[in-house]
């Protein structure tokens, strides 16, 4: 059974299809990325090598983005249907909204600005908001360190959160995360509740049905 795209790999694919029009129109950036991720060749260019250049730039395979974001969408499916979450996960992917939200994060990771203050600033805020690994892969392309994420009065109910985002946090004071739900996955691979944030401040925070 296919489930759906979760919204991180939405926009990888939305990605990939900036990248596809980059390179038909001969932009010469987009012609460099494809050469250094030796993915060019006399065949006229298609979406699915534009797929595999983003891929390579990410230190993965499509294939293996695919099954790991299959994993995430048939353990939110499972956890919905066995009635271990109040609310389903309904995030959705709009590329204008998430470019703000994407350039809030750099800010973030790169000054160690609250992102909410980021956030603000660009008048988005993160409910329904994936923080996934891949999403962590899309910055590292940008930002060769990243500081500890401040989370304090952040705005991100209804939230799908991968645990490495809240690893190391220290500052999620005042933050609403009510109905997020946060997962990890372990080497198996597999898909389970839980996030490690031992360390976080969550004085204030409102968490009303959060699923931890």
């Amino acid at each position: 059974m296919k489930f759906p795209d979760t919204p991180s790999l939405a926009a990888f694919k939305s990605d990939a299809a900036v990248l596809h029009h980059e390179l038909r129109s001969g932009c010469r950036s987009a012609l460099g990325r494809a050469i250094r991720a030796q993915l060019i060749s006399s065949v006229p260019v298609n979406r699915a090598i534009c797929l595999r250049i983003i891929a390579k730039e990410y230190g993965l395979t499509y294939q293996e983005i695919v099954a790991r974001d299959q994993m995430i969408s048939r353990y939110a499916d499972h956890c919905v249907s066995q009635g271990f979450w109040r609310q389903p996960y309904v995030g959705v992917f709009r590329r204008a909204r998430f470019l703000l939200q994407f350039d809030a994060l750099v800010e973030c990771l790169r000054d160690q600005i609250p992102l909410a203050a980021a956030a603000q600033k660009r008048g988005v805020d993160f409910s329904g908001f994936h923080f996934s690994s891949l999403l962590l892969s899309r910055i590292g392309r940008v930002l060769k360190r990243k500081k500890v994420p401040d989370f304090s009065y952040l705005q991100a109910p209804g939230s799908l959160v991968h645990y490495d985002w809240f690893q190391d946090v220290k500052k999620a004071s005042h933050s609403n995360f009510s109905n997020a739900k946060f997962y990890s996955i372990t080497a198996d691979p597999v898909v389970q509740p839980g996030a490690y944030g031992w360390e976080a401040d969550f004085s204030y925070a409102y968490a009303s049905g959060k699923v931890i």
